[in-house]
């Protein structure tokens, strides 16, 4: 069967509804270092502690083994900030990898940590970066469609509102890298402009990011590759903001858009230093994804 897909994101989080004035309510909305726990394996996983739900009944969460679903959940973590002039809330989350996604964050009260849904959502005000991080804000993946292990990635989709009279929302579709542990800031930023991808001319297959540099960062990318597989690519802009034009031909040779919405890449800067960054695919035309490039090991 014929199929086209072609993913348009960017740093700007667009209003569905028209006019140039709705758009700049909205304001300019960066998401990164986007990562979820693994539900088996690993130190950092999910699997083997407690929690408790808020509603004074601990749940055990053991190691389970291996079935189609899991009933383990996973936590997902990022950042958001928020570069425009108006306050937006995240007013909820949703993953084809989770039947629910609920916003939560942790409170520790007479030293027992519970988690308190914000059935609110979570209020980012202008200027201000919001971090979703362990022992604090997080979202809850419950309901898995199967347990999830270090190195596994899928897309998530932030259902972002505006507050005040204005009553405009947008969705916005980032992809998650599971792993053990969360990053180590590098200050390196990495943006997704767009994907194109055309199932019939997998030969133009292609991706537009945009890399914003520290000030004297003088470590530059040198490769970007997907399952061990160079992706050519060329590189615009000097100093802190750089174009990069990836060819994803041989990408999409190997691999297709999987159920999870989400394919990964590995970016490597001039010290050898890797990071794996997952591109979220989806029909929607206009999304927005980033991540913070993070000193670890993509190895």
């Amino acid at each position: 069967m014929q199929r086209k897909l072609v993913v348009i994101l960017g740093l700007v989080l667009l209003v569905l509804a028209s006019g140039a004035a709705a758009q700049s309510d909205m304001g300019l909305i960066v998401v990164y270092n986007v990562w979820a726990r693994p539900t088996t394996g690993g130190e950092g996983g999910m699997a083997g502690m407690n929690m408790d739900h808020g509603d004074g009944d601990m749940g055990s969460m053991g190691s389970m083994e291996s079935s189609a679903t899991s009933t383990v959940p996973s936590a997902a973590y990022f950042m958001i900030e928020n570069r425009g002039a108006m306050p937006v809330v995240l007013a909820s989350v949703t993953s084809p990898v989770a039947g629910r996604a609920e916003i939560h964050r942790t409170v520790v009260e007479d030293n027992v940590a519970r988690m308190e849904p914000m059935e609110d959502g979570v209020e980012i005000a202008p200027g201000e970066t919001f971090s979703f991080e362990p022992g604090g804000y997080h979202v809850m993946l419950l309901d898995l469609v199967k347990d999830l292990q270090a190195g596994d990635y899928f897309a998530l989709t932030l259902h972002f509102e505006m507050t005040g009279d204005e009553a405009m929302s947008q969705d916005v579709m980032v992809g998650a890298i599971v792993q053990d542990l969360p990053y180590e800031n590098d200050g390196v930023v990495v943006w997704i402009d767009s994907v194109d991808y055309d199932e019939t001319m997998p030969e133009a297959a292609s991706a537009v990011l945009e890399f914003e540099y520290p000030e004297d960062h003088v470590n530059r990318l040198v490769n970007i590759s997907h399952m061990g597989i160079d992706l050519p690519f060329t590189v615009e802009g000097a100093d802190q903001i750089n174009t990069v034009t990836v060819d994803l031909a041989a990408m999409f040779d190997m691999m297709y858009v999987p159920e999870t919405l989400a394919l990964p890449i590995t970016i490597t800067l001039e010290d050898g230093t890797s990071f794996d960054l997952a591109l979220p695919f989806s029909q929607a035309s206009e999304m927005m994804g980033g991540m913070n490039m993070e000193g670890q090991d993509g190895g």
